[in-house]
């Protein structure tokens, strides 16, 4: 897959995208395994390829399923971007993703603005969780 497939990164600069390509790794996820834990800032983002993920969330001691998540979806960024846990997310089915390290994700927003104008201008999946609905916690 070419970096410039991917809508987050398809107004990259040259540079910026000879270091996505560099830094990014390929990685399956089988199912039920977790990408992101709701107590942990991660250490990238994960963008999905192929398959579906869940977004969970704890209700009364019970997990429930808020969305699926699906090719395309970018998991990760918005703890990331808020410095601060905020996603419950584990594998719905065989996954596979690209991962971008957490410094390469915070060098592409200080220093690409299509980047960051993206980041900024998405309400991503566990955003509207956490905006909608304060009785359940991540």
């Amino acid at each position: 897959m070419e970096i410039d497939q991917l809508k987050i990164f398809s107004g990259l600069s040259s540079s910026a995208k000879a270091k996505v390509n560099s830094q990014a790794k390929f990685v399956s996820y089988k199912l039920g395994q977790p990408l992101c834990f709701r107590d942990i800032i991660p250490d990238k983002i994960t963008i999905i390829l192929e398959g579906e993920a869940r977004l969970l969330a704890k209700e009364n001691n019970n997990i429930l399923t808020v969305a699926k998540l699906s090719k395309g979806t970018i998991t990760g960024l918005t703890s990331l971007l808020k410095a601060e846990p905020s996603e419950l997310i584990s594998a719905a089915s065989a996954l596979k993703t690209i991962e971008i390290p957490d410094k390469l994700v915070l060098e592409l927003y200080n220093d690409e603005p299509s980047f960051k104008d993206l980041c900024d201008n998405t309400l991503f999946p566990s955003e509207i969780l956490c905006l909608t609905n304060q009785s359940l916690t991540l």
